[in-house]
């Protein structure tokens, strides 16, 4: 039977990557809250600050390609320390910054740390911990991102308004210093160093288990995998759900406000249902596989964009399609990482998805490039509505083809 020490460490594995996502990652999710105060203050743009979150998605891609293999194979607590502390201490002199580089160079530097400590790292030890479950407990690692935006965005927005951002910035630098001492404290990057196994079920008895074990496929290295053609058809579907994970939430406020249509509700029903989404979606990942949970997060995602069509009409619409795209939209945090080990295996499985998180930032970079463009080349979101819809059907298609190859890769190694 499963050891119990082991389904209590497995856990609190979970809580540490909760812990990140909320207090740390946090910060990043709420970099938008610092654009209408720095710009005001140092007497730049939008656009001009806008430059600093491209400057982030760039760090984090070019962290996937040159250390994501390495944090794999290394120390990972270490990385993951040393990664927080350096961003603490960014986070920190960002507070003192007077010209915008200052800023961009602080932000894509403390972007490219917390690379070390984020969805590379967590992901790391989801796959390192859990055998059965492992979706679920993706989720819930994930999901103190949310509730940490929902807790505390209202703290934050009027931290800035009575005190201003140099301080926050200073207040994040603490608050992350913290949390990764903490964390650092409780993680540990395998079973193995705890002298225990990965999770599995408690159903599974020993017999079954040590099958299971036996059973399971360690896959390529990374160099293996980049030469066949089921790596480049998985990084086409992850630069596509990168498209659509950024496409359209960029736009909703924009296309509410055409509609005559305040943005704050219908995006707390968003929240919400992305709160939902994370309890519910990942142990359906688990039960029906990795492709019948992209199919139930794809159609969802293509019912939100049917019912765009119809917010002009009426307001509910907008309700109905923001809880159904909050609900489908976990599939960017879920489909490429239980991709990589369904299609490639645990052998080297930080270094291919530090790859694919490259292709997924570049899909999230050109989504909302897409959608923007497609509004004002059309004077309508329409358009760009049906476009997403599109590139959601070819995720399920291109999906299930690279599940398929998969098994002759399989057999291949």
């Amino acid at each position: 039977m499963v050891n119990n020490k082991k389904l209590h460490y497995s856990w609190v594995i979970v809580i540490s990557c909760f812990i990140i996502t909320m207090f740390i990652q946090l910060q990043t999710n709420t970099w938008s809250y610092f654009q209408l105060p720095v710009t005001t203050e140092l007497g730049i743009s939008y656009v001009q600050f806008s430059i600093s979150s491209m400057l982030a998605t760039v760090a984090n891609m070019v962290f996937g390609i040159v250390l994501a293999s390495r944090i794999a194979k290394g120390n990972l607590r270490m990385y993951m320390l040393g990664g927080g502390i350096i961003a603490a201490v960014l986070w920190f002199l960002q507070g003192y910054a007077t010209q915008i580089w200052q800023i961009y160079l602080t932000y894509s530097l403390l972007s490219f740390a917390l690379a070390a400590v984020l969805y590379i790292p967590i992901n790391i030890l989801m796959t390192n911990w859990f055998i059965d479950k492992k979706a679920m407990a993706l989720s819930l690692a994930i999901l103190g991102s949310s509730i940490g935006q929902m807790i505390f965005s209202p703290v934050i927005a009027g931290f800035i308004e009575t005190n201003g951002w140099r301080p926050l910035s200073r207040v994040y630098g603490i608050v992350t210093l913290v949390a990764i001492f903490v964390v650092f404290l409780l993680v540990r990057k395998s079973p193995a160093d705890k002298g225990l196994e990965p999770y599995r079920s408690n159903k599974n008895s020993s017999d079954q288990a040590a099958a299971a074990q036996k059973q399971m496929w360690m896959g390529l290295t990374k160099k293996e995998a980049v030469k066949t053609g089921t790596f480049w058809l998985f990084a086409f579907v992850v630069v596509c759900v990168g498209i659509i994970a950024a496409g359209i939430i960029t736009q909703i406020p924009t296309f509410l406000g055409e509609n005559q249509i305040s943005y704050a509700v219908p995006m707390v029903v968003y929240s919400l249902c992305v709160i939902l989404g994370k309890v519910t979606i990942g142990p359906l990942f688990d039960k029906l596989g990795v492709f019948g949970g992209i199919v139930i997060c794809m159609v969802m995602i293509i019912c939100s964009l049917v019912a765009m069509f119809f917010v002009s009409a009426s307001i509910v619409w907008a309700y109905v399609s923001m809880a159904l795209f909050g609900l489908g939209c976990i599939a960017g945090a879920l489909v490429p990482p239980l991709m990589v080990s369904n299609l490639f295996g645990v052998k080297e499985y930080g270094g291919i998805y530090g790859f694919a998180n490259f292709f997924f930032y570049g899909g999230c970079m050109i989504g909302s490039i897409l959608t923007a463009g497609i509004r004002t080349a059309t004077g309508s979101y329409n358009a760009a509505w049906i476009v997403c819809t599109a590139i959601c059907a070819v995720i399920i298609v291109f999906s299930g083809i690279c599940i398929k190859l998969s098994k002759k890769l399989k057999e291949a190694y």
